[in-house]
């Protein structure tokens, strides 16, 4: 049996837990029977069986989704401070935007083909007029990425008392 390939079908979304989690393009083989590959490009036989394998790149314009954040907690307070990452895929070359709980981190650029971005996890929320910054406290904050393709679903990033659990 020969095998001919047809151009690559465009985005198929993916479902997990009955929410939309990747896209990707795929690949189709038609195995051609009896005809061999002169009888795929006449349009293939009744033998012709189709066979789906997904190639592993995010489609390009997808909404960003969040599969992660490593860590996903880390102590509260100015003197203790966290990198995480997060996972996932649709994160825009540069210009994403990460809302962590109130505050807002501008322009992020993400690594890895839109997989993952780094940040510095807030302690503080900024004030806008004369007084001085908000001590974010104890507790879970909300995270996301917006980009020119959407917002994200949210995952949740733990502020721990200082000395509860491992150090950052």
């Amino acid at each position: 049996m020969s095998k001919c390939r047809l151009p690559r079908g465009g985005p198929v979304p993916a479902f997990a837990n009955g929410r939309r989690a990747k896209l990707f393009l795929v690949r189709v083989a038609y195995v051609c029977g009896v005809f061999g590959a002169a009888g795929c490009a006449r349009g293939g036989s009744p033998d012709v069986t189709p066979r789906v394998t997904p190639d592993i790149r995010p489609a390009a314009g997808l909404t960003p989704v969040i599969e992660r954040v490593e860590p996903a907690s880390g102590w509260a307070g100015q003197d203790y401070p966290t990198d995480a990452t997060i996972y996932g895929v649709g994160f825009a070359e540069s210009g994403n935007v990460i809302v962590f709980g109130p505050v807002t981190l501008d322009e992020r650029a993400s690594t890895q083909g839109g997989t993952q971005i780094v940040f510095s996890v807030p302690k503080q929320q900024p004030s806008r007029i004369e007084v001085p910054p908000m001590v974010l406290e104890v507790g879970e904050y909300a995270v996301t990425v917006s980009n020119a393709y959407g917002t994200s679903n949210a995952v949740i990033f733990t502020l721990t008392r200082p000395g509860s659990g491992p150090a950052p």
